[in-house]
């Protein structure tokens, strides 16, 4: 197997510029081979003290670590994986597999323990030592102890936590130092459960170390140094770290070191559909492919990835679709957006497996299966891959997957479990107009139909492209509306049926909508109302009608709906007549004082003291009065207190209302100067 180039070399060695010791001390590079299963199971093999004499006797990989497993947004019945990876090690490397087992399950001595277990008593909370300069002395000495340790305390369930406390606390050349030393064993630490803790730490802490040092300084020569032999070793057993629950996170935070980016915390499963939704609402354009020119070590991050792709050329076609080593690969898509040619070339080596041939003779995607695409888009793991290949295409690369995979069968794919997905990365993504025309075309007319095979979430980011586009908002109304309540008596039930839109789509009575109130909002329904509202008047005029037609009793239960507040929020704050504005204003009379003690409620109170006439202005706070002491004791209390003036209200009215009439004058002055929309700066 031919080698990807080195673009730099340190050495056969490296001597570590300053060792803590005074000394100079030499750290062999010759990289361990990894121990793993002979065949690929959804955890990986890898050894530490608690598994290992499991796997000694053959009883399979160890159950620890489920905090780390990575979890979706998404849930889906697991697909066999195809191509199974079968061990290539060699018989001449049991010795060296058997001398790592030993070294791993040595267990640390009782001075040890007790020496890290004070550490932790004296840095951990509460702890005696608090002064900056004193901890930092207390870290560099607890690190020096760990020579000739690393591995075994990194691995150690209780150790591997005081070691994380003290790379927060140390010198960023500690760290580094920690780093040479263990650089030799760190896919060993990457894999174990307790390990990877630790690495992701000192990871991180040198990432912080970087952003603020010289390039021509000791730490980053020493930071450069020992990330070259990690990086190197890492790549030599790049397919068992890709595949182990915790391999693939030390592995992202490295490539994202390398790249001087910052990685999206994977641990909060709601993450990513907050994010989609996020996008979905605001006026942003989709993220720009600019490369970052901040990369912290550019020559290492294409010597790693160069190298994770040649050591992982063979089994891409089944690694693409693995649930640890996917994120691995979109990882090292999104630390290369930006520079074209490489992402292509990366993608080309993705779909193609070609390495890059295609590319090299200016054509895109010339041998790719369509079959293996939409394998991949069907599959649940490998779809979130191909949502990030959509997202960091350059332009022409993405013209030509729309017309390879997607034109004409848009539909299709967007009613799929997974591939929908996939059809929303690809409308957020859009790059020009006429491919917004294009899907519409296409989906425009299927609204009813993809409502009810619960993919209203394509609906959503076909809204919001139309939005962002301005193209065919009329027609996205109508169509929308059409498939909410097609029996088209009234347009009564549109808001209703939206919030609860779960209830419609289950097949309950939406005219008995009252009655699905006493529970939550659906989250989708109301992101797509605050597209729908966010839309010219001349579009929304049916879903304003529905609005301002509900009950007063229906719009304070939507007020205190973490998602039903939205929708009035942005209602308020839309180009809809003034009249109708007051109306919800005044529907909710009586009830600002409940609602500014309200989490939720708050928000909407403050907005509509903005869009509310004189009169109503006083009678909020005539009620916001009543409640000025509860209002002190919530978090957002005396902000409201202060953006309204109650101060000034209650000393004199008369004074408080000459404010605000001077107030709304200026700033009508202001707008008609501006174009800024009358309320939303007072």
């Amino acid at each position: 197997m031919k080698k990807a180039a080195v673009y730099f070399d340190f050495g056969e060695s490296f001597v570590f510029a300053m060792p803590l010791n005074g000394k100079a001390k030499a750290a062999p590079c010759q990289p361990r081979k990894i121990l793993h299963s002979s065949t690929r199971t959804g955890r990986d093999a890898c050894v530490d003290a608690l598994g290992l004499e499991q796997l000694q006797n053959g009883q399979g990989d160890h159950e620890e670590g489920k905090s780390r497993k990575r979890k979706h947004g998404r849930k889906e019945p697991s697909r066999k994986l195809g191509k199974k990876y079968e061990t290539s090690r060699r018989s001449e490397d049991v010795a060296e597999k058997s001398a790592c087992r030993s070294q791993i399950s040595r267990k640390l001595d009782t001075e040890t323990m007790q020496y890290f277990a004070e550490i932790s008593s004296l840095l951990g909370e509460g702890g005696a030592v608090t002064d900056p300069e004193e901890r930092a002395i207390l870290c560099a000495n607890a690190l020096e102890e760990t020579v000739g340790k690393e591995l075994q305390l990194a691995c150690d369930r209780s150790c591997s936590r005081v070691l994380e406390s003290l790379f927060l606390s140390a010198d960023a050349i500690h760290v580094a130092s920690f780093l040479h030393r263990s650089s030799s064993d760190f896919p060993y630490i990457a894999m174990d459960s307790s390990g990877s803790h630790v690495a992701e730490a000192a990871l991180k802490s040198s990432a912080v170390a970087v952003r603020n040092c010289d390039t021509g300084g000791v730490l980053y020569k020493t930071l450069k140094q020992a990330l070259f032999v990690i990086c190197q070793n890492m790549a030599k057993s790049a397919v068992d770290v890709m595949c182990s629950c915790y391999g693939s996170h030390v592995l992202r935070c490295l490539l994202a070191v390398c790249s001087g980016t910052v990685l999206e915390s994977p641990s909060d499963n709601k993450r990513g559909l907050a994010s989609r939704l996020v996008r979905l609402t605001s006026k942003a354009p989709a993220p720009q492919n600019v490369e970052s020119k901040d990369t912290a070590f550019p020559d290492l991050l294409d010597f790693l990835v160069n190298r994770l792709l040649e050591e992982c050329k063979e089994s891409l076609v089944w690694l693409r679709m693995d649930p640890f080593a996917g994120p691995v690969l979109q990882t090292i898509l999104k630390v290369r957006r930006g520079n074209d040619k490489a992402v292509t070339c990366l993608i080309s080596i993705l779909l193609e497996g070609d390495n890059g041939i295609a590319f090299e003779e200016g054509k895109y995607l010339e041998f790719v299966s369509n079959e293996e695409v939409m394998e991949l888009m069907f599959n649940s793991n490998g779809s979130h891959l191909m949502e990030v290949i959509l997202e960091v295409a350059p332009d022409a690369l993405y013209m030509k997957m729309f017309e390879s995979f997607f034109c004409h069968n848009i539909l299709d794919l967007s009613i799929h479990p997974s591939a929908n997905f996939v059809v929303q990365s690809l409308i957020m993504s859009a790059r020009h107009q006429e491919q917004v025309v294009m899907i519409f075309e296409e989906l425009g007319a299927n609204f009813l139909s993809l409502i009810k095979n619960r993919r209203s979430g394509v609906v959503a980011s076909l809204l919001a492209a139309c939005d962002r586009f301005a193209i065919h908002r009329l027609e996205a109304c109508q169509s929308l509306a059409h498939a909410i309540y097609p029996e088209a008596i009234s347009s009564a039930c549109l808001v209703p049926r939206m919030l609860f839109l779960e209830n419609y789509v289950n097949g309950e009575d939406s005219k008995c909508w009252n009655t699905a109130l006493g529970k939550e909002m659906s989250v989708l329904g109301c992101t797509i109302l605050e597209l729908i509202f966010s839309y010219p008047k001349e579009c929304n005029k049916q879903f304003r009608s529905s609005l301002a037609s509900m009950e007063a009793n229906d719009t304070l239960k939507m007020v205190k709906d973490a998602r039903g507040s939205h929708v009035i929020e942005r209602f308020l704050s839309s180009s809809a007549p003034h009249k109708q504005k007051q109306r919800i204003v005044s529907r909710l009379k009586g009830n600002f004082a409940e609602l500014s003690t309200n989490t939720f409620g708050s928000f909407t109170v403050e907005k509509c003291f903005s869009v509310a006439g004189s009169s109503l202005k006083e009678a909020i706070m005539s009620e916001i009065v009543a409640v000025q002491s509860d209002l002190l004791k919530t978090k957002h209390g005396p902000y409201l207190l202060k953006r309204f003036d109650v101060t000034g209200f209650v000393k004199s009215p008369v004074q408080w209302r000459r404010r605000l009439t001077s107030k709304h004058g200026t700033w009508k002055e202001f707008s008609e100067i501006f174009g800024t929309k009358l309320g939303s700066g007072i």
